[in-house]
């Protein structure tokens, strides 16, 4: 029989005991049954207890109340003037749906710090968009552009080339590209304006663009020893003038040497969106530099490095790494080898990620930054 509550587990031995007695005169008294051991009523658990929320951004003393932005603030800067840790600012932006694209940030709009259960927020409260009148009444009319891009990607000629062609690439997608044989003359450097011939380009048209790449090392993992893929450099734009094999090939726009070897791409430039604010990574998120650009050992402020953390890894764009020198090991009195901490070196800001690595800009540098160099979610 079923039972619902404590009353009904014991209603049915009750009863027989009852029956038991009535017939007693007319029957020989059974003897006793041990009644049946009623199983106690589960322990409901104990629900888990909610796990504990995040510290708050921690907010300069010097933070403003309000603010007005003005022509050439940059995200990060706006950013710095609240907070002690800029990469928290998407945990205090509040979007103002009252005005057009709130997502956005443009010269003059007034920003206001207020707290929310002591967490900081800031808004849009003024300005041009919030009141409807015009940013500038000057002849000739200043368009005003949004804040974002302009910053996260300082400066953008540094980063444009990351954004729109292939630094590293697979060894076998380079092997079997397209590549210069060499020309009449028997040159072994080409420049502008050059003819060149070119085998392996197919089913290529005359006129159809490509773009000339030069092979460089491979990229390591610099602990592991994991291949990565191979660094090339954006030589110049192609222009095929007779198709065949070898294809009659002229050069343009020529950034460095056209080399013997050197191969070739179809031009690709996936437009990549550059409106993205800096965010802290996934906690514990712990990486390496694995490559440097346009540096021989050091880069510095506003150049790039590769770490070693990709897509594969939960990394976007935006994500904003501490860059630590290694701490050198030094020998102690007994002989022991010691390896001292790491020294803070600066900020890496990643702005294109690819599966297995991404590209960092080098910000707030104190330090040179090389290869094998720590790269740690703040």
């Amino acid at each position: 029989m079923s039972t619902h509550n404590g009353h009904h587990a014991y209603r049915g031995p009750l009863l027989g005991f009852i029956a038991a007695l009535l017939l007693g005169g007319c029957a020989s008294t059974p003897e006793p049954q041990p009644e049946p051991e009623v199983a106690p009523p589960p322990k409901a658990e104990a629900p888990a207890p909610s796990p504990a929320p995040a510290p708050a951004p921690k907010v300069k003393p010097s933070a403003p109340i309000t603010y007005v932005v003005k022509k050439g603030d940059t995200l990060w800067d706006i950013s710095k003037k609240f907070l002690d840790d800029p990469w928290y600012w998407p945990e205090i932006w509040v979007e103002n749906p009252h005005i057009k694209n709130p997502h956005l940030i443009y010269p003059g709009d007034v920003l206001t710090l207020y707290f929310v259960n002591g967490r900081p927020r800031v808004k849009v409260t003024g300005g041009p968009r919030v009141t409807g009148l015009p940013t500038v009444k000057l002849e000739p009319k200043v368009r005003t552009s949004p804040i974002g891009s302009e910053d996260l990607s300082i400066p953008v000629r540094t980063v444009q080339q990351f954004l729109i062609r292939p630094q590293v690439l697979p060894r076998e997608q380079i092997e079997e590209a397209p590549y210069i044989v060499g020309t009449q003359e028997g040159r072994l450097i080409y420049g502008e304006g050059y003819i060149v011939y070119v085998r392996g380009l197919g089913n290529a048209r005359a006129n159809e663009l490509f773009e000339v790449y030069h092979p460089g090392k491979m990229i390591r993992d610099p602990v592991s020893g994991k291949v990565y893929g191979q660094e090339t450099f954006y030589v110049a734009s192609a222009v095929v003038v007779a198709p065949g094999d070898p294809a009659t090939v002229k050069l343009s726009g020529t950034k460095r040497e056209a080399l013997r070897g050197d191969f070739l791409l179809p031009v690709d430039h996936n437009d990549e969106e550059t409106n993205f604010y800096p965010k802290a990574p996934p906690a514990g998120t712990d990486g390496r530099v694995v490559a440097l650009f346009n540096a021989l050992s050091k880069v510095g402020q506003h150049q790039v490095v590769t770490i070693n953390l990709g897509a594969n890894d939960g990394i976007e764009r935006g994500h904003v790494f501490v860059l630590y020198n290694r701490g050198n090991v030094i020998r102690d009195r007994n002989g022991e080898q010691i390896e001292l901490p790491p020294v803070k070196a600066g900020l890496g800001l990643v702005f294109r990620v690819l599966d297995d690595i991404s590209y960092a800009l080098v910000l707030d540098s104190t330090l040179p930054v090389g290869v094998g160099d720590l790269a740690r979610a703040p």
